[in-house]
């Protein structure tokens, strides 16, 4: 009786901690309109890809939960910037790219989320080095900031956004593999 009960309290804050970290996800849904759902929808695209590479469940939690909270830097950045409907001056995406840094030193904050920290941090590191907010390349990309990175930028071309119509699904892939 008592390892069923210590097992239901482990599972009941599990939930706790997952329905926090999607109220912060969502909360960050309402602070940017245009890309209300794009959290979740990476996550299960980063997931999916766990799944594929044949990664540890230890290390697909991992990725669910980094790749959910990947865009918690944006409650850092002006609300004007977020929602503006059309190109962003050099200025305003120079602060739309303090959103990686500003999202792993909030969290970092959390002993129990340093797993995922890399995910918050890199997930717009590119492998040519040509990514940042510190120009990382290749390896020095971790395996959970490639994965969230990938399937952050297939959810933003695959996505309407209010200065362009989404991507198809071919052109996307097409696009990732170059």
């Amino acid at each position: 009786a008592t390892v069923l009960h210590i097992a239901q309290i482990y599972t009941n804050a599990d939930e706790l901690f997952l329905s926090t970290i999607r109220a912060l996800v969502a909360a960050i849904d309402l602070k940017d309109p245009y890309t209300e759902g794009h959290s979740q929808r990476v996550s299960e695209f980063s997931v999916a890809m766990a799944e594929e590479l044949d990664l540890s469940l230890e290390e697909i939690r991992h990725i669910r939960i980094g790749a959910l909270l990947h865009d918690i830097g944006k409650i850092g950045i002006p609300d004007y910037i977020l929602g503006k409907p059309g190109p962003l001056t050099d200025g305003e995406f120079d602060e739309i790219k303090k959103h990686p840094s500003l999202g792993a030193k909030i969290i970092s904050e959390v002993k129990s989320l340093h797993n995922e920290l890399s995910a918050l941090a890199q997930h717009h590191e590119r492998l040519d080095g040509q990514g940042y907010p510190n120009g990382l390349e290749g390896d020095a990309i971790s395996l959970i900031g490639r994965v969230v990175a990938v399937a952050d930028v297939f959810d933003a071309m695959t996505s309407d956004r209010p200065y362009r119509k989404a991507m198809d699904i071919e052109t996307a892939f097409n696009s990732l593999r170059q």
